[in-house]
């Protein structure tokens, strides 16, 4: 769509400030119809702390905008301290956030533009916010979308995994600094250097924060919507990709919500379905308007199906383009037991049978390295790699080669009884697909911090050579396992530097005869072909890049054993044409470690930001 056609059609507010209860201002940006004055229509809201003006303006102006052209006034808000607004910048999803979103839901709903009803969407940190401000039941908002989540802040987000903390904890510290320290558009605050002076000197101590909290406590207890899924009253569509950190939370709160809900889980990263790699892609702007169409407006359309969801197969390494697979709906799994047979075989676990191995397995911490995995991903940089060569580091167990095709569709179990000669002992798990060629692919990954009881919410030091029995869940997969591919279990005692390492080096020892993988078989499902193409004629800010983005990693072992990781990226020089701010992002991030001495791992993480 033109320029010209579009603004004959809505109108924009680039900067509207919205007045709370203290005092604080929160700059908003505003698509509406044009006729709005005549005709009030529903609103929806995305209240996020990554800059309205800049950081996201290439996906904000596509679904906003679409959003105007069918009907809705679509509200950008920056939180309070972040971006155009006021304030100062505060820690993840603490309760004054929730405070200022309710207000400007009430804010929203009486404005003369607004029908009374509102929506909120998002993804991430929007993803998370949207089913916390549903549970606070503000009476204006009436329907969510919820993108790329959590429903329990410490099991299933970026900062702890199984217990066990993710590097990605501390490089997201980081990021936050960054994003936090940036100033406002003094195009909007004449003040803005006083305003920028104020935001620097209050920006939390995010790595500290997190890093005190390694268990369950009340702290990530707050706005963990898992706590009670009841509070939410709100219609809630949930989505997420398997290339994702957060496909767990999908089935999860979709079985404990009693309000109106559907899903859709593709094969994508931590992207809107629209925009995502890989494809196929799904249409997530007219899909929206669909489910708000319904439950803001209140028409009278088609029950979609609850949970629909893509069966990936037959993908290669390196990630590809577009995965083949299938899309379907009303999925119903059943658990298959695998035990350990003769040479460490997985085998299908017969009536009333157990495991024949060769009895207890001892293995020390060497680390899984160059063939990592990240919390998330936003593009294709970085996604895991070929993993033999971090299968020769672990512990495997095999099944044969499948003799027919098997569609799995849930998360995997994995029981195990270990013990350690430590008193602090985290265990790693890989579960990947080993294809006829013999390349291996991950599928899922997890941790297990063996000191943490099954809550996450008490630690307690481990007695030496005592066995532990345990339940490792992997996170939710759904792949088709090809004739003549088999899984595979690696076991490890380091995953670094996706993980932070055990402090020093663990000799573990593994009842083979205990152990167990349950695999989530699919036994039944129905095609579903209603797929929406991802196709708007609504586009971004217009930009020109002044100079090209890059991205670059590498691996290596130095001269003294020490393994070092390089990643290096950059935003290109953006020049945005309709208020000709110029932005560039450039970040490094540095991990080693000696496998010999744990305690030597280092991280340094550097952002660099002009604008």
């Amino acid at each position: 769509m033109s320029t010209d056609e579009k603004e004959e059609i809505i109108k924009i507010e680039e900067n509207i400030f919205i007045p709370l209860n203290d005092g604080v201002e929160l700059s908003a940006r505003i698509w509406m119809p044009r006729d709005v004055a005549e005709k009030p229509v529903p609103a929806v809201l995305e209240f996020l702390p990554y800059r309205k003006r800049d950081k996201t303006t290439f996906r904000d102006e596509i679904t906003h905008q679409h959003l105007a052209l069918n009907g809705y006034v679509g509200v950008r808000v920056d939180m309070r301290g972040c971006g155009d607004s006021t304030g100062l910048p505060q820690d993840e999803y603490v309760e004054q956030e929730q405070v200022d979103a309710v207000q400007v839901i009430d804010w929203i709903s009486m404005q003369p533009w607004c029908s009374g009803s509102v929506g909120m969407m998002g993804i991430s940190w929007g993803g998370f916010n949207s089913l916390q401000v549903a549970a606070c039941q503000p009476p204006a908002l009436k329907a969510v979308i919820s993108i790329s989540f959590s429903d329990d802040r410490f099991q299933d987000d970026i900062h702890y995994k199984g217990g066990v903390m993710l590097m990605g904890n501390t490089s997201w510290a980081a990021y936050m600094d960054a994003i936090t320290s940036l100033p406002p558009d003094p195009v909007f605050s004449p003040s803005w250097k006083e305003k920028w002076k104020r935001r620097l000197d209050a920006i939390p101590t995010f790595a500290k924060t997190w890093m005190s909290h390694p268990t369950k406590d009340s702290y990530w207890k707050h706005a963990s919507v898992c706590q009670d899924y009841s509070r939410i009253k709100a219609a809630t569509f949930l989505i997420c990709g398997y290339a994702d950190g957060y496909t767990n939370t999908v089935e999860r709160t979709l079985d404990n919500l009693n309000c109106p809900t559907r899903a859709i889980i593709g094969p994508w990263v931590h992207l809107y379905p629209h925009i995502a790699v890989p494809e196929p892609r799904w249409g997530f702007c007219t899909e929206a308007v669909k489910w708000f169409d319904k439950h803001l407006k209140g028409l009278e359309l088609p029950e979609p199906p609850k949970l629909v969801t893509y069966v990936q197969e037959n993908v290669p390494v390196p990630f590809p383009e577009h995965v083949e697979g299938k899309w379907i709906q009303n999925p119903s799994s059943i658990m298959k037991r695998f035990v350990v047979g003769a040479n460490r075989k997985l085998r299908v676990m017969q009536e009333g049978g157990g495991g024949s191995g060769e009895g207890v397995l001892s293995f020390n911490t060497d680390t899984c390295w160059h063939q990592l995995a990240a919390f998330f991903f936003v593009g294709r940089n970085g996604l895991p790699m070929e993993q033999s060569p971090d299968d020769r580091r672990s512990v495997l167990f095999d099944t044969d080669d499948f003799t027919e095709e098997t569609e799995f569709l849930g998360r995997p179990l994995v029981t195990l009884t270990v013990s350690s000669d430590k008193i602090y002992a985290n265990i790693f798990l890989r579960l990947c697909v080993v294809n006829s060629s013999n390349q291996s692919r991950l599928i899922s990954y997890t941790a297990y911090n063996l000191n943490l009881d099954e809550s996450g919410e008490h630690m307690e030091r481990l007695k030496s050579g005592v066995s532990k029995s345990v339940v490792v869940k992997f996170d939710y997969i759904g792949e088709k396992i090809s004739v003549g591919s088999k899984l595979r279990l690696a076991i490890a005692g380091n995953y670094f530097p996706t993980f932070i390492p055990n402090a020093e080096p663990v000799n573990f020892q593994i009842d083979i005869n205990r152990l167990q993988l349950e695999m989530p078989t699919l036994v039944s499902s129905e095609p579903y072909t209603n797929v929406i193409p991802a196709i708007t004629k609504c586009k971004p800010l217009e930009y020109v890049m002044r100079k090209a983005s890059s991205y670059a990693e590498s691996a290596s072992i130095n001269e003294t054993g020490c393994h070092e990781f390089q990643t290096k990226s950059y935003s290109g020089e953006k020049e945005f044409l309709a208020h000709s701010l110029v932005t560039e992002w450039r970040t490094e991030e540095n991990t080693s470690m000696n496998p010999a001495d744990p305690a030597s791992a280092t991280q340094n993480v550097t952002h660099e930001l002009s604008w």
